[in-house]
């Protein structure tokens, strides 16, 4: 999804075109789920539209409503760094994660339908304390909010979880006083986030001599834009 919408935003600007982050967003999801038939929802591409802490209010019939998150810019920055992110180095089968989720929670007869229900309501729920957590600037909250959230989320596909995540979320939790852990996106490889309120250098060489390389990030609210003009 950030590959399309950065194609789009570079597309339109190239051709002269002004066009609004929502109505990107949405011809971003067209062209992934209606052309190309991929199992994806509507937050992907919204989020790299809009960037920041960008909250997503979507109906049943798919309708998105966008606001951003209430943040302390004075401690926001403490946010990020205790959120770490570390490169696997493995690819998971993002398409075949969710085509697995989506059968189960369509499909009743299916097995695993219930789980797959309960755990995606379960992780709605989640997500309206972790942008309590953020708007309160209860930031270790949104540690164990996470933590939660793994939970219920590695069981709605055995696609999901790495082999060896959990025994490594484990013993960082046990060493560094790690408070949640999820892997990002659909699951299956990509990105393995952690909180961590302390021993940040202590961790990011543990990571390290495990494979695991640490991920400079920073939050952008300028969502998906032009950053130099084109070579004539």
């Amino acid at each position: 999804s950030c590959y399309t919408v950065a194609l789009l935003s570079a597309l339109r600007h190239h051709l002269g075109l002004s066009i609004s982050p929502q109505e990107m967003a949405e011809e971003a999801f067209a062209i992934e789920y209606e052309t190309l038939g991929m199992t994806v929802g509507k937050q992907d591409p919204y989020l790299a539209a809009y960037g920041g802490m960008t909250v997503l209010d979507i109906t049943p019939d798919g309708v998105v409503q966008v606001r951003q998150a209430k943040t302390n810019p004075s401690t926001i920055g403490d946010f990020v760094a205790n959120t770490r992110l570390y490169y696997t180095g493995i690819q998971g089968g993002v398409t075949e994660v969710l085509k697995h989720q989506d059968q189960a929670m369509r499909e009743s007869s299916l097995p695993g339908h219930e789980t797959v229900q309960d755990s995606l309501h379960a992780i709605r729920e989640i997500g309206y304390s972790v942008l309590e957590s953020i708007e309160t600037e209860n930031y270790d909250e949104f540690g164990r909010l996470m933590d939660k959230h793994w939970e219920y989320k590695k069981v709605m596909s055995a696609k999901i979880n790495i082999p060896g995540i959990d025994e490594l979320y484990r013993l960082i939790r046990d060493r560094f006083g790690v408070l949640g852990c999820k892997v990002s996106g659909a699951g299956g490889g990509g990105f393995f986030m952690v909180y961590a309120p302390k021993k940040h250098s202590d961790l990011d060489e543990f990571m390290q001599r495990h494979g695991l390389t640490r991920m400079d990030y920073q939050l952008d609210d300028g969502g998906a834009r032009v950053l130099h003009p084109p070579v004539e």
